[in-house]
């Protein structure tokens, strides 16, 4: 991809994240929700779902430096909560919740790694728009597969993604 990069801001890059998982996956948004995670208290989809929310900011301070507002680049971190339900272990095991090769929890998460990692975001949802951030997503954290105490059969892991992309500040303002 040869695609000049925009200015722009977290919120089309949450978006465009949104479609790809939705696209790659094959799920309609009602399994693909930005959400925060922690906020929700219901399962919207019977047996997985992703709840697409922001975490961490940072900003590249050298480039601040030398180029000031005119590349502001700013490195946003993505959360991806895999929740999945696949209650077919006994009540003191969860091998085929976290191994089953289709419905286990680490198949979603290698979905969900497979659809997002050296993946860019563009303004047109495919290889031919423009580019949202200046380089593809980089995974940056995960937290381990935990099944919910209180509802045994459901879990949920974290991954965590790096976007960085220069924001679309007033120009006009130095």
């Amino acid at each position: 991809m040869n695609a000049t990069v925009l200015r722009t801001g977290l919120a089309a890059i949450v978006l465009a994240t949104q479609t790809q998982l939705q696209t790659l996956l094959g799920w309609g948004p009602e399994r693909v929700a930005v959400v925060d995670p922690a906020k929700l208290s219901f399962h919207p989809h019977g047996d997985a779902y992703l709840c697409l929310w922001v975490d961490l900011e940072s900003y590249d301070r050298p480039i601040l430096a030398g180029a000031g507002r005119g590349d502001t680049r700013a490195t946003e971190r993505l959360l991806v909560a895999c929740r999945s339900r696949y209650a077919v272990d006994t009540a003191t095991d969860a091998t085929a919740w976290l191994t089953d090769g289709t419905l286990g929890h680490l198949a979603l998460r290698l979905q969900v790694l497979n659809a997002l990692v050296g993946w860019t975001p563009t303004d047109t949802g495919d290889d031919s728009g423009n580019a949202l951030t200046v380089q593809p997503l980089v995974p940056a954290s995960g937290a381990r597969p935990r099944l919910e105490p209180d509802e045994k059969e459901w879990g949920e892991s974290i991954l965590g993604f790096d976007a960085t992309y220069e924001l679309a500040l007033d120009q006009g303002r130095q």
